[in-house]
């Protein structure tokens, strides 16, 4: 079998994994940790082609889980957290420092832990992070659908802006003091 037929079938059978109602622990957001690669590799293979095109805001099903887990790790972030449950990541946060100074966020939450706060979970501990970085905004491009997206952002910080440009908009957060 090719390796494109193997990886297909290990996402197949990853997607059909236990439900969040099968795990004992809740989530525990923390700091991504060296070893955490090939947990995110397997989060990457339970995510829907939908919750990667939303993350990338383009389809990825051409690159193999391995690039997707960089392109989600392997960065000049100025922090990556991670949500994990029973040893298993289920969401991952980045933060990068832009050429003015503030913060670009990107959240990517499993499937099966989606609308559950684990993406405010994630957020809030970016906020954390660009607090200690000096940061004093972060922007955020996501897709104006889902809108639960975009309202749960604005949720989070009652002081963000929202500029629209097509199918993408851009929410600008202050970073308070905590």
């Amino acid at each position: 079998m090719s390796q494109i037929s193997d990886e297909l079938s290990t996402i197949a059978e990853r997607r059909s994994a236990a439900h969040p109602s099968d795990r004992s622990d809740p989530p525990r957001v923390r700091a991504l940790a060296r070893t955490d690669r090939a947990a995110i590799v397997d989060m990457a293979a339970r995510c829907s082609d939908e919750t990667l095109r939303r993350r990338f805001h383009a389809p990825v099903a051409h690159l193999t889980l391995d690039r997707v887990a960089r392109m989600l790790t392997e960065s000049v972030a100025v922090g990556v957290v991670v949500a994990e449950v029973d040893g298993a990541v289920v969401g991952v946060g980045t933060l990068h420092r832009d050429a003015r100074g503030e913060g670009e966020m990107a959240v990517l939450v499993e499937d099966a832990w989606q609308s559950g706060g684990l993406g405010s979970a994630l957020t809030a501990a970016l906020f954390d992070v660009a607090r200690r970085a000096h940061v004093s905004a972060i922007v955020a491009d996501v897709l104006r659908e889902p809108r639960y997206v975009m309202d749960g952002l604005q949720r989070h910080n009652p002081d963000a802006t929202v500029s629209v440009d097509g199918p993408v908009a851009t929410i600008r957060m202050p970073v308070l003091a905590a």
